[in-house]
């Protein structure tokens, strides 16, 4: 694989330049050196295998007589974006522009997208104010970075505003813009207001994919408005999206979170015949959810479905039910199934030890477990 080839795939990797890839905008093609970098032939994804690599072919970039355009030391930035290296990033555009290789849009946009991973978004709206002091035209992948760095801030309204700038410039913001502002807001427990962007997306067109309905189902569970969830979970398919696995974990830890368990126990039953394989998760939300009511022989019962399954049960799954036996006050099934994840790969860690010793204080055994063999909890908990 030629040096331009291996570039050419990082870029297609980066988020940035997939976007502007899906928008029509132009892709660089342009590499002329190699460099030390490793390949995976099943995802011809290519990275430099480390930072000093990528620093050693910047300078040696910079060395070049006639240098490399801008869009070429654009893709190496990219690269070392891609490492999480961004103050990295920073630096190296700093560099260029001492040592006169002018920044462009993009440069800009890499810029951006970098101090918003720092959380400086602050700093980022002031590479933004580069762009337009310098006539550039910022567009919407440019525009949609800040967004997203404004969302990961909880800065909603500005966030929103910004969308709505972009639209008074003429822009027509794509699913990935408005997905970013659905996740932003369900976060911030206004999945209501989301509502009105998925109906914005309606009118351009545009398909809202599952991460994003996923958010609006869990924006409603956060707030505890699991009707709106289900409403939204229905909605997904009549709109052409399918559901898939963390759809329903999500609508199902509503449902639970709620002591709604039958209804979970309908939607873990609809998961079935639509063909999906639960996940441990699917299994752990719903024995946490039949213990918190107090069900956990039926709880018992879904634990022994997940070995059936082919499924390993987690340090999660076994501490959820001693917990769930121990606040019925059935010591002797949440200390037989103790005694079970000690043969198995699944080792007790310091929370169930300490479910254990909790459950048999409240019960006043704790005399009797001692006398029994069973003080070594005590001692075992403080070793860990």
């Amino acid at each position: 694989m030629t040096a331009m080839s291996r570039a050419t795939g990082l870029l297609t990797k980066n988020p940035i330049f997939r976007l502007q890839q899906q928008m029509g905008m132009p892709f660089f093609s342009s590499f002329p050196f190699s460099t030390t970098c490793s390949s995976s032939s099943s995802t011809d994804k290519v990275s430099f295998c480390n930072i000093d690599d990528a620093l050693a072919f910047f300078n040696d970039m910079l060395s070049k007589n006639p240098r490399p355009s801008t869009y070429d030391f654009n893709q190496l930035l990219s690269a070392v974006m891609r490492m999480k290296k961004h103050e990295t990033v920073v630096s190296l555009s700093k560099e260029m522009e001492l040592r006169g290789v002018k920044h462009n849009v993009f440069t800009l946009t890499i810029l951006i997208n970098c101090f918003c991973h720092l959380n400086r978004v602050d700093f980022g709206f002031s590479v933004w104010g580069k762009i337009l002091k310098r006539g550039f035209e910022p567009d919407v992948v440019t525009s949609t970075t800040l967004v997203n760095g404004l969302c990961k801030e909880g800065k909603m309204g500005e966030a929103v505003k910004l969308v709505d700038d972009m639209v008074e410039r003429g822009y027509r913001p794509g699913a990935y813009t408005y997905s970013v502002v659905i996740n932003g807001l369900c976060k911030v427990g206004k999945a209501d207001v989301a509502v009105g962007y998925l109906e914005e997306m309606e009118k351009l067109g545009c398909v809202l994919d599952t991460i994003a309905y996923n958010s609006m189902i869990e924006g409603y569970c956060l707030q505890g408005k699991v009707d709106g969830a289900r409403e939204v979970f229905d909605v997904m398919v009549s709109k052409g999206s399918t559901h898939d696995v963390c759809n329903y974990n999500t609508l199902l830890n509503g449902y639970c979170k709620m002591e709604m368990v039958d209804e979970a126990m309908q939607v873990f039953d609809e998961m079935l015949r639509e063909g999906l394989v639960p996940t441990v998760v699917t299994y752990n939300t719903l024995i946490k959810g039949l213990c918190r009511v107090g069900r956990t022989l039926a709880a018992h019962q879904l634990f022994r479905n997940i070995s059936a399954c082919g499924l390993t049960p987690t340090v999660i799954t076994y501490s959820t039910l001693i917990d769930g036996f121990c606040e019925q006050g059935n010591l002797d099934e949440g200390w037989a199934l103790f005694q079970e994840m000690q043969k198995s790969a699944v080792k007790p860690n310091l929370v169930v030890y300490t479910i254990l010793i909790d459950g048999m204080c409240k019960c006043g055994k704790l005399k009797d477990a001692k006398k029994n063999g069973r003080g070594r909890l005590h001692t075992k908990c403080l070793l860990l």
